[in-house]
């Protein structure tokens, strides 16, 4: 019977020695955790700290699942004490729910920490992405490549940083360990103003080299309207220059509209004297029709008077550069020497047979 007791009383020593020596270790475990959950949000460096100091603690409680093992075997010889079961068992739960919160908080650093690191990335990209835009406006961008940025890219870039703060927001509102970066939305905010300025600076600049290349491209037009004829001119080619000289700045348009109206002016006097000349010559044709025929001295006098004056007038004909009304004239005038020759030799001739 002693030997029995002996064995049951040593049982009893190693049980209360081991059953402290878990309550020591539980102490030991809590004391890391309760720390690292006891601080306030810390940057992802810190955090990665913690997470390196609660995984390698968190490998002690097999020690502490160790000292459950032994407790449990202990508790079977020590049968039918159910003190000893009960010690088991409130060890056994401490220690389930201790390594609970070892995975649980190593679970919530590696998600936070993997959180903010994605959205570091994503504000990396975000960047990038302004970088090139900012290059591209830099770089005297074409009008269609500035339109394209201004309707496309930047919204797109206006989307991608609310989504970003959309994202810090939940972060900042659900994590308990990793504080995320705020002061970079100030920064990001301040990058999109200063690349709406260039937006602007890039517009202005565009514009100014389009109207260069217009004035350029109207002066040419313009040079080449100037060299061809006064009739080939149209009022449809004039006003078109006109409509695309009124976009331009209004000190830009003085001296091209002065051209304009130059050509203008000195195409429609063309028009007038072309006009008048045909009007005039029409009036001598129709005089040199209506000479009469008659050979007698006197109706050969009146010829000769009446010719005269057609003379003059063919005399006073504007010259009209106009091929055929030119010619015209030239034949008018050709007839009325030609008859004037005639009629002087024919009166000559009669004056002496008398």
């Amino acid at each position: 019977m002693i030997p029995v007791l002996e064995e049951r009383a040593n049982n009893w020593d190693a049980f209360v020695r081991i059953r402290d020596e878990a309550d020591i270790e539980l102490d030991k475990l809590r004391k890391p955790l309760d720390e690292v959950l006891s601080k306030p949000r810390r940057s992802t460096n810190d955090a990665k700290k913690d997470f390196d100091v609660i995984s390698k603690e968190r490998k002690n409680t097999n020690i502490l699942s160790d000292k459950v093992r032994q407790l449990q075997e202990l508790s079977e010889l020590l049968d039918p004490l159910e003190s000893a079961y009960a010690d088991v068992r409130f060890i056994d739960v401490d220690a389930e729910q201790m390594e609970k919160q070892y995975d649980d908080v190593l679970n919530e650093l590696s998600t936070e920490i993997e959180d903010e690191n994605l959205l570091c990335d994503s504000v990396d990209h975000f960047n990038t992405e302004m970088n090139n835009i900012c290059d591209l406006l830099a770089g005297n961008p074409s009008k269609e490549n500035i339109e394209n940025i201004e309707q496309f890219q930047i919204p797109a870039l206006r989307a991608q940083l609310s989504m970003l703060k959309e994202r810090h927001d939940e972060a900042n509102h659900a994590r308990k360990h990793v504080d995320p970066d705020s002061s970079r939305f100030a920064v990001l905010e301040d990058r999109m103003q200063s690349l709406d300025a260039l937006l602007e600076d890039a517009k202005k600049a565009a514009e100014k080299d389009e109207q260069e290349r217009l004035i350029v491209t109207l002066t040419i037009r313009l040079s080449q309207i100037e060299a061809i004829p006064l009739r080939e001119i149209t009022e449809d080619s004039l006003n078109d220059i006109e409509k695309q000289v009124h976009d331009l700045p209004k000190e830009k348009v003085e001296q091209l509209q002065k051209r304009i109206e130059d050509l203008r002016n000195a195409k429609e006097q063309q028009d007038h004297t072309v006009r008048d000349t045909i009007e005039r010559l029409a009036k001598i044709e129709e005089a040199i029709a209506a000479l009469p025929n008659r050979q007698d001295i006197p109706t050969i006098e009146d010829r000769l008077g009446r010719m005269r004056d057609i003379r003059e007038s063919l005399l006073n004909l504007d010259i009209t550069a106009e091929k055929d009304i030119d010619d015209r004239a030239e034949n008018a005038r050709k007839t009325i020497d030609d008859m004037t020759k005639r009629d002087e030799e024919e009166l000559q001739n009669k004056i002496l047979r008398k």
